[in-house]
């Protein structure tokens, strides 16, 4: 089994702690020119609580694109 195959995981134990899994997010780009490239994401979410924290998530990658 692997950790990171939601597929896999069992039925959660009462009262222990236990992964999920939510939401997420996925980026298409056309075809990057050959070069380095700096792609950055940013996203924030209005919480539908007014207990929970905001959702703010920044995510840089670095790309060097070969011929």
């Amino acid at each position: 089994m692997r950790p990171d195959n939601a597929e896999e995981w069992k039925a959660p134990i009462v009262g222990g702690n236990n992964t999920s899994m939510a939401e997420n997010y996925y980026l298409f780009f056309k075809p990057l020119p050959v070069g380095d490239h700096m792609i950055e994401s940013e996203v924030t979410r209005q919480v539908l609580q007014s207990n929970q924290p905001v959702e703010h998530d920044v995510a840089k990658w670095n790309i060097k694109v070969f011929k």
